[in-house]
């Protein structure tokens, strides 16, 4: 019993919390949103990106992108000040209408 309680612990310490970078963009960042923001301009073939609090001033992002018609998984590590600049970016664009997307 009390293993399965420290793997059960073990397990919630190590998953990172999703954090919403805008409320404009959601949890998740798509292909039109980063294009029209510039977030990730480095990333070729860009598809997607999520955000987690690592600890109090570290962040990572999981970026989804195609590289030769395979999707891969490239991590990205920020410290808090960097992270708040990424926000500031996000936050300063207008949403984006379904006809941007298009």
């Amino acid at each position: 019993m009390t293993v399965f309680l420290f793997c059960q612990l073990l397990l919630a310490v190590q998953e990172p919390e999703v954090v919403v970078l805008s409320i404009k963009v959601g949890s998740s960042i798509d292909a039109a949103e980063n294009i029209l923001m510039g977030l990730f301009p480095d990333i070729k073939g860009f598809e997607s990106a999520q955000f987690y609090k690592i600890s109090d001033n570290r962040y990572m992002a999981k970026i989804v992108f195609m590289d030769r018609s395979r999707r891969r998984l490239k991590k990205r590590h920020y410290s808090w000040k960097q992270f708040q600049r990424l926000k500031y970016l996000a936050g300063s664009h207008p949403e984006i209408t379904d006809e941007q997307r298009e």
